[in-house]
């Protein structure tokens, strides 16, 4: 049915071709339903021109309603289903009440009788456009033209060839092999919106085939068309004109119920629940439903509410897994602790994590629950084999229920610039850090997911934008007297002023260090920065990623927490 003929040959002769005997007699095919598409193609065989022209329409109708419509003629009562409104979105006036406008995707016509709907408008000079009630029951997102987006996961629902589209209005200089536009719609996306409302979608077809010359093929009405199910009709056209080939018309109702289609969205997401499993610390392999109806720790012997340290389990991720919620504004990670952090996903759900020694996430068993089930094959392929001890500090969390005091290294630089901040103004009347981010704002500083060295060097250049950037250049110079000539140079002649020159150049170090970074990572790299910022550090070549940001950040919250002493020291200067 929805086979395009292109350089390859037809896998049957001529004259069987032309009759309509290859068709398929399914329109569900891999997992997607294909309710739109027009277009037209022709190709050299056999020292004859094969051309296929064909257009496909859907609608939408109640279930115990389908009757009628197959019961209608698939030519003549389905010539004029399509839906052609001037302009999607559009308000009208209602032709039954020019009072009361509706909205277009409204629109409904009859067919023997049946009120049916639009599941796809058809623009003539614009690519299709899927309803709008299908794209709001999924919370779909259109990423690009026509291709719609899970908004919870990144699962394709909708996908329609714009390419062809755009090139075929001459809006690209691309040629096409063909003139075919199709919008594809997932099979287990559009199962689930049919049985939620009790409609089948139903695909007006048409298709027409031509042989040339006709003497190339004889025309054979005995050849049978393998379609099963719905109605269809043909019609066998001998060449009418000289050079014009004998052609063929074939139309087709062909309904498509929510049982045609094997498995919903719904039941894809139920499938993740009952079988991705997890390896936990202990060796046992668990899913999610297991550990929501706690049959999962019946069978391992756990006791729930636990008793003790023993009747915890961990699962253990890859920090990889934390790149999709770093990077994807849906998504947010917050280290709140040293080694404790939270990931959230659109509101909707949230889970605590914490970072191991070895940099593994270790996640609670029964925490597993607060994982979205469309986010669970994620996870599923960043779970890792253990390795390491379990955190300090969630044994302290979930075993001894007893809080942390600790800071993540973000948490720590802005904490001390908040400190330092709120004693200068309270002093002075004029803010040292203008627009300090919140921790939850401060996702650009988290430690990196990879030991690379170029995500440490970005870190430290919005580190470097959110610290030496950010300082009040005017209000430490109405302070020393004298033009520092920059923001970094500012900080320094603070320090000076309320030490001495040997102490501003060692709590200068590691500022001076993230300024070095910067130069490095900087895209002018009008100077390189590396090597300096290590000597600044004082730390070897060879030291691991993961262990220079920490330190490099340590320094820079202790420099900032003595910022904070010699602030409070020096008042009566400072009045």
């Amino acid at each position: 049915m929805y086979q395009i003929i292109s350089e390859d040959p037809p896998r049957t002769d001529p004259t069987t071709w032309l009759a309509f005997g290859d068709l398929d007699q399914t329109p569900v095919d891999a997992g997607w339903i294909h309710p739109y598409q027009r277009g037209r193609a022709s190709i050299q065989i056999q020292e004859c021109e094969l051309t296929q022209a064909f257009d496909t329409q859907a609608f939408l109708v109640n279930v115990d309603e389908l009757d009628p419509i197959l019961d209608a003629d698939p030519d003549t009562d389905m010539g004029d289903i399509e839906f052609r409104p001037m302009r999607y979105g559009r308000r009208r006036e209602s032709l039954d009440d020019p009072m009361e406008p509706y909205w277009e995707e409204d629109l409904t016509r009859e067919i023997n009788g049946i009120p049916v709907s639009r599941f796809i408008m058809n623009f003539e000079y614009e690519a299709p456009l899927i309803d709008t009630g299908f794209i709001e029951y999924h919370n779909l997102v259109e990423t690009d033209k026509r291709q719609f987006k899970e908004l919870e996961s990144d699962d394709v629902a909708v996908r329609f060839n714009a390419d062809i589209w755009r090139a075929k209005y001459g809006l690209t200089a691309e040629s096409t092999g063909h003139s075919v536009r199709e919008q594809r719609v997932r099979a287990s996306f559009l199962k689930e919106y049919l049985e939620e409302r009790g409609k089948a979608i139903v695909l007006s077809y048409m298709q027409r085939r031509t042989v040339e010359p006709s003497d190339a093929v004889s025309i054979d009405e005995s050849v049978s068309v393998p379609v099963s199910n719905g109605t269809s009709k043909r019609e066998f056209h001998p060449e009418r004109m000289p050079g014009l080939g004998h052609s063929c018309w074939f139309y087709w109702t062909c309904p498509i119920l929510p049982d045609d289609i094997p498995q919903s969205r719904e039941s894809e997401m139920a499938e993740h629940r009952d079988h991705l499993s997890f390896r936990t610390q202990n060796g046992h392999a668990v899913t999610k439903q297991a550990v929501d109806d706690g049959s999962a720790f019946r069978e391992t012997g756990i006791s729930r509410p636990p008793a003790g340290p023993e009747d915890h389990d961990y699962i253990h991720f890859d920090p990889a897994v934390l790149e999709r919620y770093r990077n994807d504004p849906r998504g947010s990670v917050e280290e709140w602790s040293e080694q404790g952090l939270t990931v959230d996903w659109l509101d909707r759900w949230m889970v605590r994590l914490y970072r191991s020694d070895n940099e593994q996430l270790v996640l609670l068993v029964d925490d597993l629950t607060s994982i979205g089930d469309t986010e669970l094959s994620y996870w599923h392929q960043h779970n890792v084999t253990p390795g390491g001890e379990v955190p300090e500090e969630m044994v302290q969390n979930y075993v001894y229920a007893e809080p942390v005091d600790t800071f993540a290294p973000a948490q720590a630089v802005l904490n001390g610039m908040r400190e330092a901040d709120s004693i200068f103004q309270s002093l002075r009347g004029d803010p040292l850090f203008r627009d300090i981010p919140s921790d939850h704002h401060a996702e650009d500083l988290l430690t990196p997911v990879r030991n690379d060295r170029n995500e440490l060097l970005q870190i430290m250049q919005d580190l470097d934008n959110v610290l030496v950037e950010r300082v009040n250049q005017s209000a430490i110079e109405a302070i020393t007297g004298q033009n520092a000539g920059g923001t970094k140079n500012a900080i320094f002649d603070l320090y000076e002023f309320l030490a001495d020159t040997d102490r501003a150049a060692e709590l200068m170090a590691p500022i001076n260090a993230v300024h070095y970074f910067r130069n490095e990572e900087s895209h002018d790299r009008v100077q390189s920065g590396w090597t300096e910022a290590l000597d600044e550090l004082d730390v070897e070549e060879n030291t691991d990623i993961l262990e220079l940001y920490r330190y490099t950040f340590q320094g820079v919250a202790d420099s900032l927490d003595e910022l904070e002493s010699y602030l409070q020291e020096n008042q009566p200067r400072l009045e």
